[in-house]
């Protein structure tokens, strides 16, 4: 019966959409009015738009990890230290929603660049975390689950190994690292 009613329904779909009228197209459409200029959430044209001083270096740090080619140098260099410092408060970085783009758009291409510089045991990992990045950046920032769905994430079982196997790989590969993650 169900069968039927669906055939039916299609069928009838069908030929309402199969008429023989003609059809005219609207000399002006007011719907094809747009404002002049940039759409208001396009990137901007000038560098630094959009973002606070300390967005701005921020910036400039991971841009830099695009030319580099050592995992190491980018998990003990100055852009993540700087991250992770509580010199920087990331709720002030930016100022506009084409700062947001910038910002996405660079730390994008920074895991990118993670995962192609990573050595092969790790790159699996790098992998997850540019994943991770991905998803979480994906996420409706002023949903109201927004939050949960992020912790969520964070706690994957892939994720957490993911994390791990990193840290691990860069206290055995990285001198410096201890420093970075408090470790002696």
């Amino acid at each position: 019966m169900t069968m039927v009613v669906a055939v039916l329904c299609l069928a009838l779909a069908a030929g309402a959409c199969a008429s023989d009228a003609p059809t005219t197209e609207l000399a002006d459409d007011p719907a094809d009015v747009t404002v002049p200029g940039p759409a208001p959430t396009a990137p901007t044209t000038q560098p630094g738009q959009g973002l606070s001083d300390s967005g701005n270096a921020l910036l400039d740090e991971l841009d830099a990890i695009g030319d580099t080619t050592d995992l190491c140098s980018v998990l003990t260099g100055e852009a993540f230290t700087t991250l992770l410092s509580e010199d920087v408060d990331v709720t002030s970085l930016v100022t506009s929603p084409a700062g947001i783009t910038q910002l996405f758009v660079l730390v994008d291409s920074t895991f990118e660049q993670l995962v192609v510089i990573a050595p092969p045991e790790v790159q699996p990992a790098m992998q997850t975390i540019r994943d991770v990045w991905r998803r979480v950046a994906a996420l409706n920032a002023g949903g109201v689950d927004a939050e949960q769905r992020t912790a969520e994430i964070l706690a994957e079982p892939q994720v957490i190994a993911a994390n791990q196997s990193l840290i691990t790989w860069a206290t055995l590969n990285c001198s410096p690292v201890n420093d970075l993650l408090g470790g002696t």
